[in-house]
């Protein structure tokens, strides 16, 4: 029980928001999905591949959890040297197809059985995992064997050009403008979004893999052989063929990917012409997987398996339920990619806004408020690239973390909320006054409540309550239903009064603009 008779592994694929983001060229948003479902792929084959050439099965696939893969193999020579084996040679592989972009780094810790039961210490039980992810951050440091930088430093570009999609300088195409991954990808998009099963073999033609291997799309009636590995996405599709079943968030309210039509808001004439990006992640997740269970019962609840089960137990929330959560809702937005406890979606920043809101209450009830959401939205126009979108909105989802979790950063990086107090209070009780009123009243023009966000920025102004009081009463003359001017005026000038509550009330009052401010065609 003591001896060191099994490995804990892990591997990480870094450069994953480098390759799905960072393409600029026109009709980029197209492949935005098909590089997450790719990257996911990925992830799937090298495990399958790991656990086929040590003679096991998924059942020694553990769970995935901040963007690690983690198994448990048995602690001999041959298995280190597989994982040392594919580590090179998945590298070479990814080093020639995509340059430096994306990298696979392997880590492993000795552990014995009884370092995996209950009754652990949990600075032992950590320290497992923490050797591991040290031993993956100082690959990280090195950009690829002495063979790998040889190999692209001998590259030379073909007549001085680069791939008009991802910039590469590798495997270039003659007489197009693109590399032959981004080629394959542009040709296999439809198959990825709209298929369910897809096969990999040996087979030349489909999207590249490794080790002489290709994705295909499967069609109902599509022939297989003994050799052929068969994934199903987002279905149980039991047959006599072994199947691995991929959950994905893929949900989308499009057929094409014409991201624009969020920005030109088709389905209505109200609200601004911007395109919104939301990014939800889970809190203190690494906390959960390696302390989860450590301050019940002086940890005698700590063990692999409970571990297993809670990270399996989130990433199923993720990539399963999300999707009907969107579907019920109606979501006017696409799912990107999902990763290490978080998810990606473009869309409609106000159907997002809304979207954010149920993922917090599921949220809250899938873990009995045990664990917490953050979240980043932001709202951009069409002609901004969606690398910049994506650092944008991971910078607002930062600074919801960095305050202190369960928070969410919308708009600006100076609007930050926790998520309680901006559901209560501002989308809440203020958002839903302002809206009452405006929408019941005859005071339609947007005039009134401009220079009410004016006064509101400028309330510890000694001059602002007396024009906010003489703006009242100017507006309360042209008011055809005095009652519910009266009720709404004596809610502003308590408000008012409140530094905390007039910046409440000034976000209120711009999101009642955001969502029906009425703009030219040009989206101006």
């Amino acid at each position: 029980m003591k001896k060191k008779v099994f490995l804990l592994v892990a591997f990480d694929i870094s450069g994953v928001n480098d390759f799905i983001y960072t393409i600029t060229s026109e009709g980029a948003y197209k492949q935005l999905r098909s590089r997450a479902f790719y990257v996911s792929i990925i992830n799937e084959w090298l495990s399958d591949t790991l656990l086929d050439r040590c003679n096991l099965t998924r059942a020694n696939l553990l769970f995935s959890s901040m963007g690690k893969t983690y198994f448990l193999l048995a602690n001999t020579c041959e298995n280190k040297e597989v994982i040392s084996n594919l580590e090179k040679a998945f590298n070479e592989f990814l080093a020639k197809t995509y340059s430096l972009k994306l990298q696979v780094h392997f880590g492993m810790s000795e552990v014995s059985a009884n370092d995996l039961q209950n009754n652990n210490m949990q600075d032992k039980y950590s320290g497992m995992f923490e050797n591991i992810e040290q031993q993956i951050k100082n690959k990280k440091l090195s950009k690829g064997s002495g063979k790998i930088l040889r190999m692209l430093n001998s590259e030379v570009p073909l007549d001085g050009r680069e791939c008009s999609v991802c910039h590469s300088i590798s495997n270039l195409e003659r007489d197009t403008s693109k590399c032959y991954f981004c080629m394959k990808l542009e040709k296999f998009s439809n198959a990825i979004q709209q298929e369910e099963n897809f096969v990999v073999n040996g087979q030349d033609g489909g999207l590249p893999l490794g080790f002489d291997k290709y994705l295909h799309a499967l069609s109902n009636d599509g022939i297989l052989t003994s050799n052929d590995i068969t994934y199903t996405k987002n279905k149980f599709n039991i047959g006599s063929q072994p199947k691995t079943y991929l959950w994905i968030p893929d949900y989308s309210d499009l057929e094409k990917n014409e991201f624009n039509l969020y920005v030109e808001r088709n389905w209505t004439d109200r609200g601004i012409k911007r395109l919104g990006a939301l990014i939800c992640g889970i809190d203190d997740l690494k906390w959960a997987m390696l302390a989860g269970f450590s301050e019940q019962n002086g940890g005698m609840f700590m063990s692999l398996s409970r571990s297993s089960t809670l990270m399996r137990r989130l990433n199923m929330f993720l990539q399963v339920y999300l999707n009907s959560f969107a579907k019920e809702m109606k979501l006017k937005g696409t799912f990107i990619h999902s990763n290490g406890g978080e998810i990606f979606i473009l869309g409609a920043w106000d159907s997002l806004l809304d979207f954010a809101m149920e993922i917090n209450k599921k949220f809250a009830e899938w873990t009995g408020k045990k664990m917490s959401v953050s979240m980043g939205l932001g709202i951009f126009s069409k002609k901004i690239p969606i690398n910049v979108i994506s650092e944008k909105t991971k910078l607002l989802y930062q600074v919801a973390k960095n305050n202190d979790g369960d928070s969410i950063c919308l708009f600006d990086q100076n609007i930050c909320y926790n998520l309680e107090d901006f559901t209560e209070n501002v989308y809440g009780e203020k958002f839903s006054e302002v809206k009452e009123f405006f929408d019941n009243t005859n005071e339609k023009g947007s005039s009134f409540i401009y220079t009410l966000i004016d006064l509101l920025r400028n309330s510890t102004n000694k001059l602002s309550f007396a024009r906010l009081v003489y703006c009242l009463a100017k507006v309360e003359e042209r008011i055809t239903d005095k009652t519910a001017f009266k009720k709404f005026s004596d809610k502003i000038v308590e408000w008012f009064n409140d530094p905390m509550e007039a910046m409440n009330l000034e976000l209120a009052l711009m999101i009642y603009v955001y969502k029906n401010r009425r703009e030219n065609s040009r989206g101006k």
